[in-house]
């Protein structure tokens, strides 16, 4: 270290090679950086709240997420599961089918990509696909999803609700939203 002549260069390309004394960087995220981080929310379900099932085809939902990129999103998190009140729970393979291919397109993108989910199969799938940050909805209520974010040392969004989904005809009030 510190020697000239490119020494220091060639000592990190041989603890690399060797595999020694060699961390591999860690990886930038937005919210590393000063200021806030823009998360855009892509839901590729058909009974979406908000966009009502405008990104279900593969197509839609990408060219979606490049103009989220566009507008200066700094990462996007892809649901698959509607979390609006009185939305019918979709099976595992329905929510991985939904999403999987949009986070294996994504990966291009100069943005990490977060998965909104409550399920750690579903977890587990997309990080293997490229993921880089879970989205949990149910706030690591589920031991396999606590297991799981803990042994993948991914980041994660710990959301809150009463109730995933939520149940509409439940009248939710809080004293202080923090503490309970």
């Amino acid at each position: 270290q510190g020697q000239p002549w490119g020494l220091s260069e060639l000592g990190e390309e041989l603890r690399l090679e060797l595999g020694i004394q060699h961390s591999p960087p860690k990886p930038a995220y937005p919210w590393d950086t000063d200021g806030a981080a823009v998360m855009g929310v892509l839901n590729v379900t058909p009974d979406s709240f908000h966009d009502g099932g405008e990104y279900e085809r593969l197509e839609d939902a990408l060219a979606q997420a490049e103009a989220m990129v566009e507008a200066g999103a700094d990462i996007i998190d892809v649901g698959g599961e509607s979390t609006r009140p009185g939305a019918d729970p979709v099976e595992v393979a329905e929510e991985l089918d939904r999403v999987l291919p949009v986070v294996e397109k994504l990966n291009d993108l100069e943005v990490p990509v977060s998965v909104d989910t409550r399920r750690p199969e579903v977890a587990q799938a997309v990080i293997d696909a490229g993921a880089d940050l879970i989205n949990d909805v149910e706030g690591l209520q589920n031991p396999e999803m606590r297991r799981l974010v803990a042994e993948t040392d991914v980041p994660v969004v710990v959301m809150h609700s009463v109730d995933v989904p939520v149940d509409p005809d439940r009248d939710v009030e809080y004293d202080d939203v923090v503490e309970e």
